[in-house]
C-alpha cells in the first residue's frame, strides 16, 4: 500500500477515456503531458511522507511496525476465515451428495435384488420347460432373444450399480480430504487468533508507554497539534497531485447529491461528534469517532477512487477515498486496509477492519468528510437513522 500505486491507477484513469483517439491525436499528447505532472507529484507526496516518517521518534516507529504487523496477522485471518467458510460449503455440499448417491444405491440395489428374485423364480424350471414343449422354431428363436435381452440387461443394471458405488467411493474420498482441509484451516485460524491477540496486546503496551512519556512532558497538546497538521498536509499534497487529473470517472450523480443519504461506514454508538472539544486547549473533532469491535467490518459511504491506504500517525491505518468534485471521505485508527491506492470502490464495499490504530487505546473507526479540503460535518452527510 504505497502512494505509488495510485500513479499507476491515475496513469489507467488518464489513458482510458482517451483509448479511442489516434496515439498521435492533441488529446492524447496534452494527456500523456498531465500524466507525467501527475507522475512527479505523486513522487513529491512520496517523497516527502518518507521524510517525515523517517524524522518521527522512535516510539511512533515502534507503533507503526507494530500497527503493520496487526494488519497482517488480521489480513490473513480475515483470508483464513473466508477459506474456512468456503471449505465447510464444499464440506456441506459432499455431505448432501454423499447421501443423495447412497439413496440412489440403495434404490437401485432394492431393485436389482426384486429382479433377480423374480429371474430365480421364473427359471428354476419354467425356462427348460419352454424350451422343451415348442416346437415352433420361430417361438423358440423369440424366446431364446427375448432371454438374451434381459440378460443383457440386468449385466448393464449390475455395471452400473458397480460405477454408483465408485462414484459414492469417490466422493467419500472427496469428502474425508475437504474435512481434512477445513480441520486443517481451522487449527490456522485459531493459531491466527492467538498471534494477533498477541500484537494487540505488545502494541497496548507500546502505547501505555508513549503515553506516560507524553504525559511526562506534557506534550500531549503539541502532539496531537502535530498528527492533526500532518494530516492537513498530506490531504493538501493528495489534492494539489489530483488537481490536473480531469478524467477521474466518479458516479454520474453528484457526492452532494447525496447530502443527507450517505450510508454509515459502520454501525455503532458515537463516542465524539464533529466540533466537540478533545480536552486538551481548543482543539476540536474534526470528524466521527464511532464505537465498534475489533475487526468490525468499515464500509465506503459512496463510490469513489482510493487516494490514500497506509498508516499515519495520530491515525493508525488511514484510508481516503477521493469522490470527486472536491470531496473525500477519511477512515482512520483501521486494524487492517482492504484496498490499495488506485482501487476503485462502491457504496456498501468492505473496505477496512476496525482497530485500534495510531494512538486510539480502544476500538473504533474516525471517520471525516472534506469538502475542497475542509472537515464538514459526517452527520450532514449521512442517513439520520444510522449509527447515532
Amino acid at each position: 500500500m504505497k502512494l505509488h500505486h495510485l500513479a499507476y491507477s491515475l496513469v489507467f484513469a488518464v489513458l482510458l477515456p482517451v483509448s479511442s483517439l489516434a496515439v498521435a491525436s492533441p488529446d492524447y499528447r496534452e494527456s500523456e503531458a498531465r500524466l507525467g505532472q501527475v507522475r512527479e507529484q505523486i513522487r513529491q507526496v512520496q517523497a516527502q511522507l518518507r521524510r517525515e516518517q523517517a524524522q518521527q521518534d522512535a516510539a511512533s516507529s515502534q507503533l507503526r511496525k507494530l500497527d503493520a504487523r496487526i494488519a497482517r496477522t488480521a489480513a490473513r485471518l480475515r483470508d483464513l476465515e473466508r477459506q474456512l467458510a468456503a471449505g465447510q460449503e464444499r464440506v456441506h455440499a459432499l455431505r448432501r451428495e454423499v447421501a443423495g448417491q447412497q439413496a440412489r444405491i440403495d434404490a437401485n440395489r432394492s431393485e436389482l435384488a426384486r429382479q433377480l428374485r423374480a429371474a430365480y423364480a421364473s427359471s428354476r424350471d419354467g425356462y427348460l420347460k419352454l424350451l422343451l414343449s415348442t416346437d415352433d422354431p420361430l417361438q423358440l428363436g423369440r424366446v431364446l432373444t427375448y432371454h438374451r435381452y434381459l440378460q443383457a440387461a440386468r449385466r448393464q443394471e449390475l455395471e452400473a450399480a458397480t460405477a454408483e458405488l465408485q462414484r459414492l467411493a469417490g466422493l467419500e474420498r472427496r469428502l474425508a480430504a475437504e474435512t481434512s482441509r477445513v480441520a486443517e484451516l481451522r487449527d490456522q485460524e485459531l493459531a491466527a487468533q492467538r498471534e494477533l491477540a498477541a500484537a494487540r496486546r505488545e502494541r497496548a503496551t507500546a502505547l501505555a508507554a508513549i503515553e506516560a512519556r507524553v504525559a511526562a512532558s506534557g506534550q500531549e497538546l503539541s502532539r496531537l497539534q502535530a498528527d492533526a497538521e500532518a494530516l492537513e498536509r498530506l490531504l493538501a499534497r493528495l489534492r494539489d497531485a489530483l488537481a490536473d487529473v480531469k478524467d477521474l470517472r466518479f458516479d454520474q450523480r453528484p457526492f452532494t447529491a447525496s447530502r443527507g443519504r450517505l450510508a454509515w461506514p459502520l454501525q455503532g454508538a458515537l463516542l465524539a461528534r464533529f466540533g466537540e472539544e478533545r480536552g486538551l486547549g481548543e482543539m476540536r473533532w474534526s470528524g466521527v469517532l464511532i464505537a465498534a469491535k475489533p475487526g468490525d467490518p468499515v464500509r465506503a459511504v459512496a463510490r469513489g477512487r482510493v487516494v490514500f491506504a497506509d498508516w499515519l500517525r495520530g491515525f493508525g491505518l488511514l484510508l481516503i477515498v477521493d469522490h470527486g468534485d472536491g470531496f473525500m471521505t477519511l477512515y482512520g485508527h483501521n486494524e487492517a486496509i482492504y484496498k490499495e491506492n488506485g482501487d476503485w470502490v462502491q457504496t456498501g464495499d468492505v473496505v477496512a477492519a476496525v482497530g485500534a490504530g495510531g494512538t486510539r487505546r480502544a476500538p473504533g473507526l474516525y471517520f471525516e468528510v472534506r469538502s475542497r479540503g475542509e472537515p464538514v460535518d459526517p452527520l450532514l452527510w449521512l442517513q439520520p437513522t444510522g449509527g447515532r
